[in-house]
């Protein structure tokens, strides 16, 4: 009788154990990475993997120092709007759901200070809107503003002539 009641423990510890697992939990992101040239003075570009376990994860939400600075798929939408309109037309005619979405795994944090450490960590979303935990934290510094030199100041004529060789918005030749 001992062995049937630790049996049937087993089963119900392995079954409550996978619903767990696939049931309702939420799990971070994992490796939040910057890429190399992937700061400048003002904007840092991060990216990370999704979790192993990533079935009901539609979106991710960045955090800057402890303060919500937005979401990937709302980032994406505005810093790759050309990009996005396609993508959106795609699924649009993507009538029979053959061609699963797929997730935005970067966000491109802009208006920050030059010269600066932000820490940053990136909680999952699920589509009923329950965030993860935090994924682990980085910290990234932002570059320092650039020195902007005067050619003129070191000995460069100025002779009158345009010598860029490009003009205008559409960067047409002279």
């Amino acid at each position: 009788m001992g062995k049937k009641y630790k049996l049937i423990a087993f089963f119900l510890c392995m079954f409550f154990g996978i619903i767990t697992a696939f049931g309702g939990n939420v799990y971070p992101p994992n490796y939040l990475y910057v890429p190399t040239l992937g700061t400048d003075e003002s904007s840092i570009l991060l990216l990370w993997d999704k979790p192993e376990i990533n079935e009901d994860i539609v979106d991710y939400n960045i955090y800057v120092n402890g303060k919500f600075a937005g979401s990937a798929k709302d980032n994406f939408r505005m810093n790759s709007s050309y990009t996005y309109a396609f993508m959106k037309a795609f699924y649009e005619n993507n009538v029979d759901g053959f061609h699963p979405e797929i997730d935005i795994h970067h966000i491109k944090i802009t208006n920050l200070k030059p010269n600066t450490t932000y820490k940053i960590f990136v909680r999952s979303v699920s589509s009923d809107g329950k965030e993860s935990e935090n994924s682990p934290e980085i910290e990234v510094k932002t570059n320092p503003s650039p020195v902007i030199l005067n050619i003129l100041d070191y000995g460069a004529v100025d002779t009158g002539r345009i010598t860029d060789y490009t003009l205008g918005d559409n960067n047409e030749k002279l």
